[in-house]
């Protein structure tokens, strides 16, 4: 935390990256609006709670109000740097404290611009209507100009787009942002299930790696004593080991199986509203050549060798038991 106050990473205009903002005495993180981050004097930020991406840190800053609280108008003098974890312990969030209601911004209300142009879809046109308060009302014209726009801007009103006036047709520069609260919902809820998933496979290697152990131990020690009846107090205890890690393999299977699909239908949610990025389209074709490449290999299930290996000891066990009472 000291070291994010003595010495912060500057922020420059454009950057792209959570900045750090002071809200009276404390500090909050806070996302730019991408287009609206090169202002010298204003650009548009949207709060978020300090431990963003989580799901948990969503719904607390649900309840602390950061949330409700939409994009605003921050002027660069409040911003103390790029977001740093240090900066985690100064938040309202931190010290469990709604978020106030005067926040010092006021809303970033995004404009209705628009303009007619002739049917060749030239750049020359003239505005027919525009309405603010946002500042930036010519950049978001410009940004409905560039190339692949439509990817992060809208069209307020697509139906103005075939509306002919004596040679001439409406055409809508932008009203507004959309999905990108929705987007960074189902984000957090994405990576809260890969993040799940990935528990359940570390808790699966870490279990395989003790009864791995301590097979290896139990077989070291009927290495020296040799096989008998009173060493059923290795053995046993050897099979029970691996008829545990089956169990627990098959367990892990599926809870993994259940977050994966549930992170796959989160993906593909997020694939629907941005279809103009093909995500499901670009898996599918990796898949693909994937399972061309490794045709063999990509039939194996992992989970079918995790419990073929503590099937292995399970049996190995039996077997030694077996073998030590007919000694």
């Amino acid at each position: 935390m000291l070291t994010a106050l003595r010495t912060p990473q500057p922020w420059t205009p454009g950057c792209s990256q959570d900045i750090a903002v002071r809200i009276g005495p404390l500090v909050e993180r806070a996302h730019t609006r991408p287009g609206d981050d090169h202002g010298p004097d204003m650009i548009a930020v949207a709060l978020a709670h300090p431990d963003t991406p989580h799901t948990a840190a969503y719904l607390h800053g649900r309840q602390l109000g950061y949330t409700d609280r939409g994009w605003l108008r921050c002027e660069t003098t409040t911003i103390l740097g790029i977001w740093q974890p240090g900066y985690a312990m100064l938040t309202h969030a931190a010290a469990n404290l709604p978020l106030p209601d005067d926040l010092g911004m006021k809303p970033a209300h995004y404009a209705l611009y628009i303009e007619a142009r002739k049917r060749d879809d030239g750049l020359d046109g003239y505005t027919l209507l525009c309405l603010g308060p946002y500042t930036q009302i010519r950049h978001a014209q410009q940004n409905y100009d560039r190339p692949g726009a439509s990817a992060t801007w809208w069209r307020c009103a697509r139906g103005l787009d075939d509306l002919s006036r004596g040679g001439e047709h409406v055409s809508p520069s932008i009203e507004g942002v959309v999905m990108a609260d929705q987007t960074d919902v189902l984000l957090a809820f994405w990576q809260e299930q890969r993040e799940a998933d990935r528990q359940m496979e570390n808790q699966r290697a870490t279990l395989t790696n003790i009864i791995v152990v301590i097979v290896s131990a139990g077989l070291g020690f009927l290495a020296q004593k040799g096989l008998h009846p009173p060493m059923l107090v290795v053995t046993v205890p050897m099979a029970s080991l691996g008829a545990y890690g089956v169990m627990a393999s098959l367990k892990s299977h599926e809870r993994s199986a259940f977050h994966m699909r549930q992170a796959r239908w989160l993906r593909q949610k997020i694939g629907s509203l941005h279809s103009t990025l093909q995500i499901e389209d670009g898996l599918s074709s990796v898949k693909d050549r994937q399972r061309s490449r490794f045709p063999r290999l990509a039939r194996i299930k992992m989970y079918v060798l995790w419990l073929a290996l503590h099937s292995a000891i399970a049996l190995g066990g039996a077997v030694l038991s077996v073998w030590s009472l007919a000694a």
